[in-house]
């Protein structure tokens, strides 16, 4: 018996519980990729797949459809694979272990992955239902997506003839998505400087857990903390308030750049002297954070213990270095758009902190939906660390999706969704990062729209998707296809 019996649409779940069987992290997705090639094979589909895993699957056009134009069906392979620390479970090895009750889909423990294997699920089963009307579908699935769109880069769309292109990389029914942010990734590091610590010292280390954390670019504006940022308030305030005599060992915080951290960890030593003092400070920076968080991370948690740390520590000078960096960085939501009430227009965020005697590195992931924003936040950032000595160098730039008026696709698009919701359809931007600019600079004049079902808290392991609107969003999609 599989998980997900009797839930409806029975194909579109059968295909994602398939997709949930093989794990396909972000740089693990050859299983997955291979499990889409046997899909096609199967069906005796025409089918292509690259070096980087990408897939295109090509079904030809139903009778009737043989002059509509095509359209290109496209979503993304990998997903953020995250776990709570009392689960047992590899996911880098293992499937997903997915639950349901009468409304949610959701996973045991980790995140769900419903961005975007429920996206590549409908595909599948649409390419899989012979009774349905449609002009010729061009499926493209691609890797890497959610570490900076490295699939979407390297695919080869020289097998695709459509100039429409539905994306199902959406999460909110009822909002066709018609624009999105650029964005880039930028890691910032120090040349090491490592000291003896003293023998007077003691060692420290000091762990933050219990925040909400979420997507770095659809939950930003929603005040999270981010576990890094506040583990370098901490360690500056005993800096200031405690001693400046103290050497970081290490720090450590968040696996992707792209999703907000809810948990840090840090290792340093001050003098036994000042012992003390640091007790208190600490007791008074968790009341006042348990405070400021109250409302959006009530959750909150932090503990600090004596530790063994060896003998080497970070210097006093790169620590300070380290911890000042971390307090004037920007974070967080940096503008709103003056044109689309309620979207982020530019932010940045901290996501990955790998802080010790072997390296110094901390990554952002930068959005704006306007260029010049975007290139002004990286040159701040890295004009903040050349100022303190340090690098600052990006990686994985992605171009934004500019909205256009003028779309007969979303048109069309927007009359099903007014067809199966039965209630007014919202036409917006979304400050995520979608691969529909990136496809846009391949193929010049496509035509483009995001949408997709439900989906709450992803990347997160209170990740979870609707039922009701996985059967709705399906429904729009081939209502579409019929009409194109």
């Amino acid at each position: 018996m599989s998980a997900l019996d009797g839930l409806r649409p029975e194909n579109v779940f059968h295909y994602f519980e398939l997709l949930s069987s093989v794990p396909h992290g972000s740089g693990n997705t050859k299983q997955i990729s291979d499990l889409c090639v046997d899909f096609a094979v199967s069906h005796g589909l025409e089918h292509y797949q690259d070096s980087a895993n990408n897939i295109i699957i090509i079904k030809e056009a139903t009778e009737g459809y043989e002059c509509s134009e095509p359209v290109i069906l496209q979503g993304h392979l990998d997903m953020v694979c995250v776990k709570d620390e009392n689960i047992d479970i590899d996911m880098k090895t293992e499937p997903i272990r997915l639950m349901h009750d009468d409304e949610w889909v959701f996973a045991d423990r980790t995140s769900l992955g419903g961005d975007n294997a429920i996206g590549v699920a409908m595909i599948m089963a649409i390419l899989d239902d012979d009774s349905l009307s449609h002009p010729r579908i061009e499926a493209v699935f691609t890797t890497d997506e959610e570490t900076g769109m490295d699939g979407a880069v390297a695919l080869d769309v020289s097998h695709l003839k459509a100039k429409m292109m539905i994306n199902l990389d959406s999460e909110h029914e009822g909002v066709i998505t018609a624009g999105c942010a650029g964005g880039a990734r930028v890691d910032c590091t120090f040349p090491l400087s490592a000291s003896n610590i003293p023998h007077n010292y003691i060692c420290l280390r000091s762990e933050i857990s219990g925040l909400l954390g979420g997507h770095s670019g659809i939950e930003i504006n929603k005040g999270h903390g981010n576990a890094i940022v506040l583990m370098g308030r901490y360690i500056q305030r005993i800096r200031t308030r405690v001693t400046e005599k103290l050497m970081l060992v290490s720090l450590s915080g968040g696996k992707f750049d792209n999703v907000i951290p809810k948990a840090s960890e840090s290792v340093f030593a001050i003098p036994e002297s000042d012992f003390h003092s640091f007790k208190a400070e600490t007791e008074a920076f968790i009341n006042d954070i348990s405070k400021e968080l109250s409302s959006t991370d009530p959750g909150f948690s932090m503990k600090t213990d004596s530790c063994e740390c060896g003998y080497m520590a970070i210097s006093e000078e790169l620590s300070e270095k380290i911890v000042n960096s971390l307090i004037i960085m920007p974070f967080g939501v940096q503008s709103m758009s003056a044109d689309i009430s309620g979207l982020v227009q530019s932010s940045l965020n901290m996501g990955v902190a790998k802080i010790g005697l072997q390296s110094v590195c901390f990554s952002f992931s930068v959005r704006s939906s306007i260029k010049s924003e975007k290139e002004y936040i990286i040159d701040r950032i890295a004009t903040i660390m050349k100022s303190l000595g340090g690098n600052a160098t990006v990686r994985n730039a992605y171009p934004g999706w500019e909205f256009q008026k003028h779309s007969p696709l979303r048109e069309i698009v927007a009359e099903s969704c007014k067809k199966i919701l039965k209630k007014p359809v919202k036409i917006t931007a979304t400050h995520g990062g979608l691969e529909c600019g990136m496809f846009m600079e391949k193929i010049p004049g496509l035509d483009c729209v995001s949408i997709g079902p439900d989906l709450f808290e992803v990347h997160s392991t209170s990740e979870k998707l609707s039922i009701d609107s996985t059967k709705h969003i399906y429904g729009i999609i081939c209502d579409a296809l019929k009409n194109l």
